[in-house]
């Protein structure tokens, strides 16, 4: 949804980061699906864990664009930019595990 709302946000710079984003979420996606079809569950918690992390940062990148492309309206109730930044940011926090906070810190700092 934040990627459609930054596709028609109207302007070059909303679409080319709308693009880029979409690619980054296409390759996690990609690499998310070869876990689960390739990998037995249990396995490669590290990489399933990082691809995770991977996941949650194009979707912060994502909701930042779509609200930074609404200005400052986006942020409001009536905005559809805002939807996804609340969701976002509930799926940040809701039923984390410890391992899954902790990588989200590592990733936070650089």
């Amino acid at each position: 949804m934040a990627l459609d709302l930054l596709e028609a946000a109207g302007d070059a710079a909303a679409k080319e980061t709308a693009q880029a984003l979409g690619e980054r979420l296409r390759a996690v996606r990609r690499e998310a699906y070869a876990l689960v079809d390739e990998v037995p569950a249990g396995e490669r918690l590290a990489d399933r864990l990082a691809v995770k992390t991977r996941a949650y940062d194009v979707l912060r990148a994502a909701t930042t664009a779509a609200i930074v492309a609404g200005g400052g309206r986006a942020s409001g109730l009536g905005s559809p930019a805002q939807r996804p930044a609340r969701e976002g940011l509930f799926l940040v926090v809701r039923g984390r595990t410890a391992d899954v906070r902790s990588a989200r810190l590592r990733a936070l700092r650089g």
